[in-house]
């Protein structure tokens, strides 16, 4: 089988140069966390496919519904919630608003693998790695349902 391909020319815009990437700066803004956040480090060979497959292991989740709103997780077992302000003289460490009750301090390398999602505007689901799934409201932080997996 062969094809021949013919642009439609008049699709195209003759005045159109080229995409431009903007060079202005992306704001960086630093806290100081009375805890260590929890981050399980992954091997020095990751490729994006690694990042889609193991995408649990995560240690910031921005609300895609709102994306002022920021989660992490510390390693002592608590979410922490923080907005992202205009200015960032106002920035700060965010507060915890739930922690997990099962949670223990383990060492470095047993440290179970959360997962965060932000499922649907006004819900956050939280799996603690040790067989537990908590559903959230996000306006409230409050528990609506805890699953044992």
């Amino acid at each position: 089988m062969n094809v021949s391909l013919r642009p439609d020319h008049s699709l195209l815009d003759p005045n159109f140069e080229s995409y431009k990437l903007s060079l202005a700066k992306i704001p960086i803004y630093e806290a100081n966390s009375e805890h260590v956040i929890y981050c399980k480090a992954l091997n020095e060979v990751t490729s994006k496919q690694h990042l889609k497959a193991y995408n649990n292991i995560n240690c910031l989740c921005i609300n895609p519904f709102d994306t002022s709103r920021v989660y992490y997780m510390n390693t002592d077992g608590s979410l922490v919630s923080t907005r992202i302000p205009q200015c960032p003289q106002n920035f700060n460490q965010g507060t915890a608003v739930f922690t997990i009750p099962s949670w223990c301090e383990l060492s470095r390398e047993k440290l179970p693998s959360v997962s965060l999602k932000v499922p649907a505007p006004s819900y956050i689901s939280l799996y603690d790695g040790l067989g537990n799934l908590y559903l959230f409201k996000s306006n409230i932080l409050e528990v609506v349902t805890r699953s044992t997996i």
